[in-house]
């Protein structure tokens, strides 16, 4: 009986792929972290870290595998130092690697001979922040560098999974929201962006006929669905599955609520994938696999619907809260986290309004300076609990340019005497310090910053202020008298989708 290896074999690939080999009468090893009792004499767990080469060596000393699914994540410089002794884990390595790794292409149908992602991707600001799909990409190169074949690559979509479903912000994010009854949000940019969600159930079956296959060899393959599919499209099959209501929000709007958005950049590209190949290989036809709608509803109806209703999240969704004018349910936050939940809503919600003359958005990201509404109508905002060494970051609604020069005046208060960094920055890179601002207690301090973006690659995108002797108790007032307030109790104006 031929033996296979699956390393990390219980994601929403694996949890397939390992019951599908054993019932094609391969006996199998799986790795996992987790204790896992096997009644089946051909499927072995081994109970333990797949990273630590030294220790699953030793557990499976003596046996000959015919092929190796590797689903733990490598770093790059990992996976150089670890690639010799993966691949004499078994004939056939099959490295699982990522639709992410592809370079700057959109809008054409994407095949494993389009380009991956190189040094250069770089220059472009858009993946400066996915370091997965560079690293990815990185993998694939340094193991076609090594002058053997006995490797497949693997480049999967989206996959989900029964208790793990994809959308665009990822996993179970936008499906909690539906079973909570609250909507969650598309960008505008991407309705029309095309993609491909897989079934992990219909990878499995791929995967499972390029084993022991000698046209995989060296060979890399999408094991995608399909349904190439709108995001606007998917959306529809969502709502019809899941209840799943959703507003179209303008991308600036989605980015702010997903501060990490860049490290899921490819979801905002047009990139529709061919399986063509795949198919090919391995003899599949079409019909073999499911339609996006029959799949997501078979693998809803086998999960447990208990794990979407209660969150523990108090970042995002309060943000998603207030972007789709929704209100969940605080019976649907687990206890502990009630309070701060309705804390992140409150100073949350300021950072969708325009501030300071209609240039800037705060941009709270995670760094806990706590937010308010001021009580003056010539005050823009205030700030409680401005930690020390923390960020207060000010996004430009309108992007600078390269070789653009804006001057903006700003006008604060403190309750202490307190010295003030403002610097300049492309999200957190690029860093331009000005001079250290001094703030004597109950003074309003006047002060101008300059902003040269030159021909800076990234152009700066934030002002912000850290302090440098701030306490827990120090409070901040940015006054502005020249802003056209709009009265709506906080004296703001609520960007919502009637604006849109």
């Amino acid at each position: 009986m031929e033996k296979i290896l699956v390393m990390g074999g219980t994601g929403a690939m694996g949890m397939y792929l390992v019951p599908q080999l054993v019932e094609a009468g391969y006996k199998v090893y799986v790795t996992s972290r987790r204790e896992i009792v096997s009644h089946n004499p051909n499927l072995i767990y081994l109970h333990g870290n797949g990273k630590d080469l030294d220790w699953l060596e030793s557990e499976i000393k003596g046996i000959s595998f015919l092929a190796c699914f590797d689903f733990i994540y490598h770093s790059s410089d990992e996976f150089k130092e670890k690639s010799f002794r993966l691949l004499e884990l078994s004939k056939q390595y099959f490295l699982i690697s990522s639709y992410r790794s592809y370079s700057v292409v959109s809008g054409e149908t994407l095949t494993e001979e389009n380009l991956l992602k190189d040094a250069k991707f770089r220059s472009y600001e858009i993946f400066e922040q996915d370091r997965y799909g560079y690293g990815k990409a990185q993998e694939e190169n340094f193991l076609r560098s090594l002058g053997r074949n006995d490797w497949t690559i693997i480049r999967p979509t989206m996959t989900f999974s029964k208790n793990r479903f994809q959308f665009f912000f990822g996993d179970n994010f936008d499906v909690s929201r539906a079973v909570r009854g609250v909507k969650t949000a598309l960008p505008k940019s991407v309705i029309s962006k095309r993609t491909n969600i897989t079934y992990g159930k219909d990878v499995a079956k791929m995967l499972i006929k390029l084993v022991g296959n000698e046209q995989a060899l060296g060979e890399a393959f999408h094991p995608v669905s399909n349904d190439t599919l709108t995001w606007g499209e998917i959306a529809e099959i969502y709502q019809e599955v899941f209840g799943m209501n959703y507003v179209v929000v303008p991308d600036a709007d989605y980015q702010l609520a997903c501060t990490d958005w860049r490290t899921m950049i490819d979801r905002f590209l047009d990139r529709p994938f061919s399986n063509e190949k795949i198919l090919r290989v391995t003899g599949l036809k079409p019909w073999d696999l499911g339609t996006l709608r029959d799949n997501l509803k078979e693998a809803w109806a086998e999960s447990d619907i208990t794990r979407f209703e209660v969150s523990r999240d108090t970042n995002a969704q309060p943000k998603f809260d207030i972007l789709t004018d929704a209100q969940t349910d605080l019976v649907f936050v687990h206890p502990q986290f009630q309070e701060r939940y309705e804390e992140r809503l409150k100073s949350e919600r300021l950072a969708f309004f325009e501030k300071i003359n209609n240039q800037f958005r705060i941009n709270l990201l995670d760094n806990n300076w706590q937010v308010y509404q001021a009580d003056s109508v010539i005050t823009a905002f205030k700030i409680d609990k401005a930690n020390d060494g923390q960020w207060l970051n000010l996004k430009f609604i309108k992007p600078l340019e390269r070789g653009e020069k804006r001057t903006v005046k700003f006008v604060v208060e403190s309750n202490q005497n307190v010295l003030m960094r403002p610097f300049t920055h492309f999200h957190g890179q690029s860093i331009k310090i000005f001079d250290v601002v001094k703030l004597e207690a109950y003074q309003k301090t006047e002060f101008t910053i300059t902003v040269d973006v030159g021909n800076l690659i990234f152009p700066y995108s934030h002002i912000s202020f850290t302090s440098t002797d701030f306490s827990n108790h120090a409070k901040l007032i940015f006054y502005t008298e020249e802003i056209d307030l709009i009265d709506l109790n906080a004296n703001y104006k609520i960007i919502k989708s009637d604006d849109w």
